[in-house]
């Protein structure tokens, strides 16, 4: 797109969609985004859950996990864009 220079990532598809399909796609691409989130977080805790109750057996440890989870996710939620995506992409 010629009037794309310094646009990256997702602001650039979002930015190509929209001139291409209009405004709607903007909106389309969102919420797209966040429920792509969404079922990320809620099957890495299905899958974590899983797992901590196969290898401790314990309700403890699988409340602790919980609580960490919750710790990560509002941390996620709260930190700026650039350290979240720092860890991600680790």
């Amino acid at each position: 797109m010629p009037d794309a220079e310094g646009i990256h990532g997702v602001a650039l598809t979002l930015q190509s969609m929209v001139s291409h399909l209009g405004t709607w796609a903007s909106y389309f691409l969102t919420g797209a985004i966040l429920l792509t989130a969404f079922s990320s977080i809620i099957h890495n805790y299905y899958l974590g859950e899983n797992a901590m109750t196969v290898l401790s057996g314990n309700s403890a440890a699988v409340t602790v996990l919980h609580f960490a989870i919750m710790g990560i996710v509002f941390l996620g939620a709260v930190a700026p864009g650039a350290t979240s995506v720092f860890f991600s992409d680790r």
